[in-house]
């Protein structure tokens, strides 16, 4: 085993993992079946750099592993996270992928996801 397959190995038994500093988010992929995937979650809030006129928007920067069944291997938009364990209820808040990905590297990448709060209610992926 390489030093890159360590790495690997750790992003996703230590990193992501939700004994450690992960947590489970259900991940829906445009146009296919949501699914829950374990990441590390920074929630940025309603900054003012972040306001458009009457518009603004809440972030979420999700460090996941480069993998078509444990993470995110091929993001696009349209594709949505939420927070909330099942991604249902009037709680669910669904964040698009804004195209953005920071530390990335063979066998993972922080990918940020965006909102805009103009009604705060949330809503389901359809609404």
């Amino acid at each position: 085993m390489g030093f890159k397959d360590i790495l690997a190995a750790d992003v996703e038994n230590v990193f992501t993992n939700p004994e450690e500093f992960g947590e489970s988010i259900v991940y829906r992929p445009k146009d296919r079946t949501a699914r829950t995937i374990n990441a590390v979650v920074d929630e940025e809030g309603d900054f003012p750099d972040t306001q458009t006129g009457r518009n603004s928007a809440e972030f979420l920067d999700v460090f996941v592993t480069r993998d078509s069944t444990t993470g995110i291997d091929q993001p696009r938009f349209g594709d949505m996270v939420s927070r909330v364990a099942d991604g249902t209820g009037t709680s669910a808040k669904w964040y698009s992928y804004s195209g953005q990905k920071m530390d990335v590297d063979e066998s993972a990448w922080s990918l940020r996801f965006l909102r805009n709060v103009d009604s705060k209610h949330g809503g389901l992926p359809s609404q």
